[in-house]
């Protein structure tokens, strides 16, 4: 599992004498084929390699995604996926049809403050 830990509930854990939240979603770096990628279909046969996914509290960011065959809706199998365990999905800065696409699932456009990107787009659902 590298470095990444997967909690397996939510909630919160005392450390120190401070309630941490625990998360299911791997923080950092959620890479193609890792178990928690496994669980929700973030798979190699469905999504090339430059896809990856970010983990941070329990939303998982999309910075850049493409499948390995369009219309066949692993996208919508992904988002389902995600959305069914309960976690927030955002997509930074979409272009074209990205864009529709979320449109279309009823994401909102929101604009951040980044300390890495500077100010972008964030559509959030």
């Amino acid at each position: 599992m590298g470095l990444m830990t997967i909690a397996a509930c939510s909630g919160s854990e005392s450390v120190m004498g401070k309630n941490l939240p625990v998360y299911i979603v791997p923080q950092g770096l959620i890479e193609l084929d890792s178990n928690f990628s496994k669980r929700i279909g973030f798979v190699s046969s469905r999504f090339i390699s430059c896809s990856y996914l970010w983990g941070e509290g329990n939303r998982i960011i999309i910075n850049t995604i493409e499948c390995t065959d369009r219309r066949r809706g692993y996208l919508r199998d992904l988002f389902r996926a995600i959305w069914n365990l309960g976690l927030e999905i955002a997509v930074r800065t979409p272009l074209g049809t990205m864009e529709q696409i979320l449109r279309h699932y009823g994401f909102k456009k929101t604009i951040v403050a980044d300390p890495i990107y500077g100010k972008s787009e964030l559509w959030v659902k």
